[in-house]
């Protein structure tokens, strides 16, 4: 039996011992099949096995000469059992590239009140405030494994170190010999889509609406009262508002922060982050990170790269569409609302695949358009300067889109392969999901045609979506 690793061959047989001639030439046709070609470890195998058949026979005797009438009249045996013959060495681990940050600048535990449901958000803003030239986190390069040998003599290549895609916008210094970034001036920290920044932050001390009109920020943005209805915010950072978003249109390049609830049926906010709301109502909402809410969300449709938790309340009505699953205590309502749930789908990939496949064929097209233009030229071989010069500038060119096809397939594979890692298909209600929710995990639909009291977690189990105790 080989291992899954290739590194150790066992043997488990048992045979007559007249029979140890036939054993070890089927021993010999087996191992070519398997792929042993080096003669000297077929001569170790064959040795081994020799020693094996040895020990089991002296074993054999030892028992006989103990029980004489309880082997009278048997044969003599060969019994093998998860017998070691042949080793290899299996491969090194490499060590992945990490970002390891000074100090829990995202943690996303935040103090909840168990009796008013109600949420602490000035540590972690305090947590994302940094001043100038402080240190925010080291890059370790990967480091290479080392390949190992199977129990036949070949290679077994180390697996290759993954490295951490990590870009740097504005306001970061960055020490490439130490791997270190820094802060180049006293502001908020942001780190979304792989991209580090610290932001200037911009203060309104009461509400967004007709007094400020629409805002445009670079950076981050403090507002100390609301989001009035028709306004439009766009920031580059983060947006942190003590009161409330009300029929407004957000867009943040990081994270949002809204102390009071969403309310709104004319505008819709959009996150490139995490979204943190007292509640959410009659709202559109998108999210690249996490979506996390401490009362409730009602009739609105939630979309999210990341997980849709809520707190202390429940769920109603709406679709709530989350990659990495979603949690509430409650899922629907007494009076039947239908109640939609979708997890394990990523509601931006296919814009994102069509967008690199677009950007893929266009690279093709140019390139079969400047082969054909060259390939009559390839072979000449007295070419005037001037022809000879646009060949060789044409030869860059198509080499140039060459390796941007390749690396446009790498980051197609790499949006499917984030995909599966992130994919979950669970849904968990802690205290009950009532009738008319329907949920969607990876192309199968449930309906709950009763309440079902929780912890409950609808999730998939080969091809059928079931309903189990959260615990299972």
């Amino acid at each position: 039996m080989l291992s899954s690793d290739k590194c150790t061959l066992s043997l488990n047989a048992e045979f007559e011992a007249e029979l140890v001639d036939e054993f070890k030439e089927y021993m010999v046709q087996s191992l070519k099949k398997m792929g042993c070609r080096k003669h000297n470890i077929m001569e170790e195998a064959l040795v081994n096995i020799d020693l094996m058949i040895g020990a089991a026979l002296e074993l054999e005797q030892q028992a006989r000469n103990n029980n004489p009438s309880a082997y009278a009249d048997k044969p003599r045996m060969v019994r093998l059992h998860e017998q070691v013959l042949l080793t290899g060495t299996p491969p090194v681990e490499p060590q992945d590239a990490r970002l390891e940050w000074a100090k829990d600048f995202f943690s996303h535990e935040m103090s909840v009140d168990p009796d008013q449901g109600s949420v602490d958000y000035r540590e972690r803003g305090n947590n994302l405030s940094v001043r100038d030239d402080q240190l925010l986190a080291i890059l370790h390069p990967p480091q290479p494994g080392k390949a190992g040998v199977d129990v036949f003599g070949r290679i077994l290549p180390a697996r290759v170190p993954q490295h951490v895609k990590l870009r740097v916008a504005k306001n970061v210094k960055v020490d490439t010999v130490k791997g270190e970034y820094y802060s180049a001036i006293k502001g908020r920290l942001r780190f979304v889509n792989q991209i580090l920044a610290v932001d200037n932050v911009y203060m309104i001390p009461g509400s967004v609406g007709l007094e400020t009109g629409n805002i445009s920020h670079p950076g981050a943005l403090v507002v100390r009262q609301n989001v009035e209805a028709e306004s439009r915010v766009e920031t580059d950072g983060d947006i942190e508002i003590d009161g409330y978003i009300e029929n407004a249109v957000v867009i943040c390049g990081g994270n949002i922060i809204v102390k009071g609830g969403i309310i709104g049926m004319e505008g819709y906010i959009r996150a490139a982050g995490t979204i943190h709301a007292k509640f959410i109502q009659n709202a559109e909402i998108e999210a690249g990170g996490d979506v996390i809410v401490e009362r409730g969300i009602d009739q609105s449709n939630v979309r999210s790269r990341g997980k849709v938790i809520v707190n202390n309340g429940r769920i109603v009505g709406g679709h709530i569409l989350a990659l990495q699953g979603v949690e509430s205590d409650y899922i629907g309502t007494e009076a039947n609302i239908v109640t939609t749930i979708t997890s394990g789908e990523d509601y931006q990939l296919e814009e994102l695949l069509e967008e690199l496949e677009s950007q893929r064929q266009g690279y093709i097209n140019m390139k079969e358009s400047i082969d054909k233009k060259i390939a009559p030229f390839i072979d000449t071989p007295h070419l005037p300067q001037n022809k000879y010069n646009i060949l060789q500038t044409l030869k860059l060119q198509a080499e140039e889109l060459g390796r941007r096809i390749s690396q446009t397939d790498e980051e197609i594979n790499a949006l499917h392969e984030e995909f599966k890692n992130h994919q979950v298909l669970e849904v968990l209600a802690r205290k009950e999901i009532y009738s008319d929710c329907i949920f969607h995990l990876d192309g199968q639909t449930l309906r709950s045609q009763d309440a079902l009291y929780g912890p409950v977690k609808v999730c998939r189990r080969g091809e059928k979506i079931l309903c189990i105790g959260a615990s299972e």
